[in-house]
């Protein structure tokens, strides 16, 4: 009868070596210079709470802190955005600021506003989808990180999904885009 190898576990394969036994590595000894242990850089101090698009701010020459956010505008709004951002030599920015000084915000709360469930044949409430802009096309947006912020408080108050539906909202309402919105009233 032959015996078969005793094959160890898994866990006992990665287990540090026991006293007594040979150190595998020693041949190794001066052939690679040590490594030089060096603390790695300080890094700033920040919260946890601290958004990482805060975290990511750049300062623009005049020192302000200028924030890119990630804004999904539907086609045919990033269409005459566009014609109207070359023709004026601005930014998409600029051009949905002036958007949110043209547009109410009662229109705003009137384009978010969710409907109460109706139930349906069975007596089961069904909701219906909240308004959004449309699938659309990212494009990164240079806000100050005070703007920025006043929209994030824009969403809250409008009851908006998110700072893009509202942009792309307030956007497409003030050039036209959405169907049944107008910034003209």
């Amino acid at each position: 009868m032959t015996s078969q190898p005793q094959h160890v576990g898994l866990g006992a394969a990665f287990a540090p070596a026991r006293r007594g036994t040979p150190d595998r590595s020693a041949g190794l000894a001066g052939i690679l210079a040590p490594k030089p242990h060096t603390a790695p850089p300080a890094q700033p101090a920040q919260s946890p709470n601290t958004p990482r698009a805060v975290q990511r701010a750049k300062q623009d020459p005049a020192g302000e802190i200028v924030v890119s956010v990630p804004i999904y505008l539907p086609p045919a709004t990033l269409d005459k955005a566009g014609e109207l951002c070359r023709a004026r030599r601005t930014t998409y920015a600029d051009l949905a600021i002036e958007a949110f000084t043209a547009v109410p915000q009662d229109i705003l709360i009137a384009y978010f506003a969710t409907t109460p469930p109706v139930p349906n044949g069975r007596g089961i409430p069904v909701g219906h989808p909240r308004a959004r802009p449309g699938h659309g096309v990212q494009r990164q947006f240079r806000f100050l990180a005070e703007t920025r912020n006043w929209i994030k408080d824009e969403v809250k108050a409008v009851d908006a999904p998110s700072v893009s539906a509202l942009v792309a909202a307030v956007m497409g309402m003030h050039l036209g885009t959405v169907e049944g919105w107008s910034s003209a009233g």
